[in-house]
């Protein structure tokens, strides 16, 4: 028996393990005839890099390592978490497939290489298709639109969100803390059915039973609201669920099986709320690179100053009066994605 092959083999099922995974989700749980074969194709291509008869080494009896598990190996909250754990799989096990080619001269080292970097770019795509099951464009830059009916003209809200949505907005929030509830769904139907033409995800602010009432994508709650479990509760697995967090420990104790993604901040002063936490400052975004979920920047982003988010590798941000107050809102959309991109 080869150490080195058994380890080679080791790998070569914890890769195609990992694949198989991710492949089905793909196949029956979203329905993606494309990354089913994509995903398909990498695990066979992995498999022909190596001989069958690596098996041969295999001596599952005396691994030292079979009965060792964390805690956290035991524990999936949700089908996220089942992918993300797979992608971790498969990417680990093909460096070390990679590196241990270098040194036996088995397998290709630029095929596992070109394997390697497929799983890290659909790694992000891959979640925001979990994240957002019902709706495509969101993966990042995304400009999440704040659309506050107590700071614009009433009268005007539908002219803003459709020159908004013209922009490329890829989430449209609706908000309003003064309205009437019979007030605020009838603009609500109406801000609805635009981003349902547009096929752009439609949040309710702060109101489970508006969100259910209007048939919203999803709902944004604080901290001060229901405790998320029961909020999740309340709208279903379905519905796009959202939380605004304030601190580094805030973003700690994200759930990512019940909380879809963060809305962080205040990063700079804002106008739009006037009883709004205290800004956490925009070097502050480094707190969220370790977050289980997206995140969203919040509070007080402007064209002024959301380059300087661009460069600390910010790439969602949530506008409000930065859109709406602006003399053309989609051509003001267009701009915040261009910084986003990284154009100048």
């Amino acid at each position: 028996m080869n150490s080195e092959k058994r380890l080679v083999d080791a790998n070569i099922n914890r890769a195609c393990e990992g694949l198989r995974v991710i492949e089905d989700v793909a196949r029956l749980h979203l329905g993606e005839a494309e990354l089913t074969v994509n995903f398909k194709e990498k695990r066979h291509a992995l498999r022909r890099l190596f001989p069958w008869s690596f098996l041969f080494h295999r001596d599952s009896v005396n691994d030292c390592g079979k009965d060792s598990c964390l805690e956290t190996e035991l524990q999936r909250k949700g089908i996220r978490d089942v992918v993300l754990a797979s992608f971790k799989r498969a990417e680990e096990a093909v460096r070390v497939l990679e590196e241990m080619s270098k040194l036996s001269h088995e397998g290709s080292v630029d095929k596992l290489k070109e394997i390697r970097f497929f799983l890290y770019e659909m790694e992000p795509y891959f979640l925001d298709k979990l994240l957002f099951p019902r709706k495509d464009g969101l993966r990042e830059p995304l400009v999440y639109f704040v659309l506050s009916l107590d700071h614009c003209d009433q009268k005007n809200s539908e002219k803003i969100a459709i020159e908004a949505l013209k922009g490329g907005v890829g989430v449209l929030q609706l908000r309003s803390k003064v309205l009437s509830d019979r007030d605020l769904l009838i603009h609500g139907r109406k801000i609805r059915d635009l981003c349902e033409t547009c096929e752009v995800p439609f949040i309710v602010d702060d109101r489970p039973d508006l969100a259910i009432l209007l048939r919203a994508d999803g709902l944004h709650v604080g901290q001060d609201d229901l405790p998320i479990s029961e909020v999740r509760d309340l709208v279903g697995d379905k519905m796009i669920l959202g939380l605004s967090c304030h601190s580094l420990d805030q973003l700690k104790a994200l759930n990512s099986a019940q909380v879809d993604y963060a809305g962080y901040g205040p990063i700079f002063p804002t106008r739009t709320k006037v009883d709004h936490e205290p800004v956490v400052g925009a070097a502050a975004w480094e707190n969220t690179y370790s977050v289980v979920c997206p995140t969203i920047a919040i509070g007080g982003i402007s064209l002024e100053n959301v380059s300087e988010l661009r460069k600390l590798g910010c790439r969602r941000i949530a506008v409000s009066s930065g859109i709406t107050n602006t003399f053309n809102i989609q051509d003001t959309v267009k701009r915040y994605l261009q910084i986003l991109h990284g154009e100048r």
